[in-house]
């Protein structure tokens, strides 16, 4: 159901190993069930199980070595692929900003790279801090809240920067913020900015 229905990794990633395992198992039952019902001599019916065995455990190891090698060759070139991910240098600059706007990060629009903030994202296109309330929303997500309206959700939530994708409003203006936000960061991918000190200290008081 899960690959047919999302190709995202991170959805697919708690099942994959149980998936594989399932996915050898029914060739494998397929395949004995075939050969049980067969004419051939007994000896080559009983010999089905440990050539099997072996075969499989030959391709395994031969992924392994292939897959090592691969890993090995990542490792050697991870700092130019980490960058290469989208956002992935908007939530490192948010990580260098937990000590003074807290573990909490409001982001639209880069819900798979939720793995690189070093502490708790919201906003995502289902559950709590979904895009449907923290966007103008009918048939599909198009326009910004204004910033007043979005202070409010980022004080629900308990977080004081936000991460916005230029993908999901491609008209969005960052002066549009300006009252009640400031710009930490701006690529070619998105916007980080954090909530003034007035609201800062209103955040705190509320704690």
């Amino acid at each position: 159901f899960w690959f047919f229905a999302t190709q995202v990794d991170r959805y697919l990633s708690p099942v994959v190993v149980i998936g594989a395992l399932l996915s050898v198992f029914a060739v494998y039952a397929v395949l004995r069930s075939c050969v049980m019902r067969s004419r051939l001599p007994g000896w080559l019916t009983r010999a089905f199980s440990p050539v099997a065995a072996a075969i499989a455990c030959v391709l395994a190891l031969q992924l392994l070595t292939a897959e090592t090698a691969n890993s090995r060759e990542q490792m050697r070139h991870w700092n130019e692929i980490m960058a290469s991910k989208p956002a992935h240098d908007l939530f490192a600059k948010a990580n260098t900003l937990i000590p003074e706007y807290g573990p909490k990060l409001l982001q639209i629009g880069f819900e798979a790279g939720a793995y690189y903030f070093e502490g708790t994202v919201i906003g995502d296109w289902f559950g709590p801090g979904r895009y449907w309330d923290l966007m103008h929303c009918t048939e599909a997500c198009g326009t910004m809240l204004d910033s007043a309206e979005m202070v409010q959700h980022m004080q629900r939530h308990g977080a004081r920067m936000l991460l916005f994708g230029h993908h999901m409003d491609k008209g969005f203006d960052p002066d549009r913020y300006s009252d009640h936000f400031q710009v930490v960061m701006q690529t070619s991918q998105g916007i980080l900015m954090v909530l003034k000190s007035d609201h800062l200290m209103q955040g705190l008081a509320r704690e």
